[in-house]
């Protein structure tokens, strides 16, 4: 298979799944508020920050990426020696370090729950019992990291996703349920995500056995190689900054101004947080399609500036849609309490739309072997964003998070520079292309204007219409030709 028919394969299933999981999210979200209230709401998702999705994560020691990075290669170069002894030496690892993880929640889960958490002993004493089958979970939650990099190694991004789309489906048919049965509560919720957790090691397992069946686990092996250690230290440092940069604001948020606060935090950071998944794991499939090949600078050109191109032909105009009918969304999707903050999520999708012009150069620097580069920007940006918030967020709120997002893209300026050198970006061809898909998309405002009058349903629906004729527009020809191609 070609790269560019490889590529287009991955990119298509990570976002099939990433698109099917937003449906879910948008779904739920507004039953879990209604069903929990907005304080409950937003504890589910300070309890995520003690899990894999949060802080966790950085106990992985930047395994997974090197996981990621080198399974598909030595497969595919035949050299099972070096791969068997990757992949038992990360297996006992992770397992090392879930157990740590563990015992760190179990033994701070008073200090988390009524120091941080500002909880009262009725309510506290039922979400400590929950950061402990948290705690236990983080064992499957590590595995299902480590199989899960593994597996998109292998270019197995069409099971991941079948996996995803079934597990999202289960959740929300068992939401749905438990709200229609009145047994909807902070409770089930968590060990409704924990037991899913479990399903999905096990459906991974199986997969993993099959790609891999001569494989055997050797407990006794810890040693990586040096050019795997190097990768995984860089990753490590990388991840700590990523893992700074985008959870701390829902830490500094729950500790200055509280669940509810956090809860409203939660459900608008959704929208942006779903535009950047999408950039993240189309770039994130990459990897699998170029580590069998030697990248070269003019492959790299190639893959850095076509991806940039295809991201804001696809990303911006929905962009510029959610800007123009934020009000309709949150009305009809969350209710109109959440309208007085519908300016926040404005400002949240203009970083959204900054983070595209990161698609894929940190990826393909780390494959230069150029981490160090990398890992600068991350530390730099992690440090502007938390700076920002921490100063700003007792004087204007919630609004202290978009802003400090905002001005942590400054750090771009220097990530810029080396995409500029090493992949020979054309400025002027880049500002024609930005300009003339935000012209096309701006035209969407015409069609919000006019319908006004009409009901939020119709008024939505009118402007997804236009908003699907815009990328039609946009697309034509490329998918025209890609579609092509694809043909056997």
């Amino acid at each position: 298979m070609s790269l560019k028919k490889q590529l287009f394969r991955n990119t298509f299933f990570n976002g099939l799944s990433s698109v099917y999981l937003a449906i879910i999210q948008f779904i739920s979200i507004p039953i879990l508020i209604h069903s929990l209230g907005k304080e409950l709401f937003g504890i589910i998702a300070m309890i995520n920050v003690f899990s894999l999705l949060g802080y966790i994560s950085i106990l992985d020691l930047g395994i997974p990426a090197t996981i990621q990075r080198f399974t598909g290669y030595y497969l595919l170069k035949k050299q099972l020696n070096s791969l068997y002894r990757l992949l038992s030496a990360a297996i006992t690892k992770l397992f090392i370090v879930s157990i740590i993880a563990g015992v760190l929640i179990i033994l701070s889960k008073r200090i988390i729950v009524y120091d941080f958490f500002g909880l009262n002993n009725e309510l506290g004493s039922v979400v400590m019992n929950l950061l402990i089958f948290q705690a236990f979970i983080n064992l499957f939650s590590f595995g299902n990291l480590f199989l899960k990099n593994a597996l998109e190694s292998l270019s197995c991004f069409k099971y991941v996703s079948f996996v995803a789309i079934l597990i999202e489906s289960l959740k929300i048919l068992c939401i749905l349920y438990a709200a229609y049965s009145n047994h909807l509560n902070l409770a089930f919720v968590i060990y409704l995500y924990g037991i899913l957790s479990i399903i999905i090691f096990l459906l991974y397992l199986y997969k993993f056995i099959k790609m891999i069946p001569c494989f055997s686990y050797k407990p006794g092996i810890l040693k990586f190689s040096p050019d795997e250690i190097h990768f995984s230290n860089s990753s490590l440092i990388g991840k700590v900054s990523s893992v700074v940069y985008n959870q701390s604001d829902k830490i500094i948020i729950t500790y200055f101004l509280g669940a509810s606060s956090m809860a409203m935090y939660e459900v608008l950071s959704k929208i942006p947080a779903l535009f950047s998944k999408v950039i993240g794991l189309s770039a994130y499939a990459i990897v699998p399609s170029i580590s069998s090949n030697s990248i070269d600078s003019v492959k790299a050109s190639k893959i850095f500036n076509s991806g940039l191109e295809y991201m804001l032909k696809l990303i911006l105009p929905v962009l510029v849609f959610f800007i123009f009918y934020r009000d309709t969304l949150l009305q009809i999707w969350v209710g109109p309490e959440f309208l007085s903050v519908s300016d926040l999520l404005a400002f949240m999708l203009l970083w959204s739309f900054l983070t595209i012009f990161t698609f894929g150069g940190n990826i393909l620097l780390g494959l230069n072997k150029r981490l160090n580069e990398i890992n600068r920007f991350r530390v730099i940006q992690a440090i502007i964003k938390v700076a920002v918030l921490v100063s700003m967020i007792e004087f204007i709120g919630l609004y202290a998070v978009p802003i400090s997002f905002l001005f942590s893209m400054s750090a771009m300026l220097y990530l810029w520079r080396i995409f500029h050198k090493e992949f020979e970006v054309e400025y002027r061809k880049l500002f024609r292309l930005i300009m003339s898909v935000l012209l096309a998309s701006c035209t969407i405002y015409l069609t919000y204007y006019i319908s006004l009058e009409l009901s939020e349903i119709y008024r939505l629906s009118l402007g997804l219409f236009h908003l699907g004729f815009i990328i039609i527009l946009l697309w034509h020809k490329k998918l025209i030709s890609i579609f092509n191609e694809l043909k056997p």
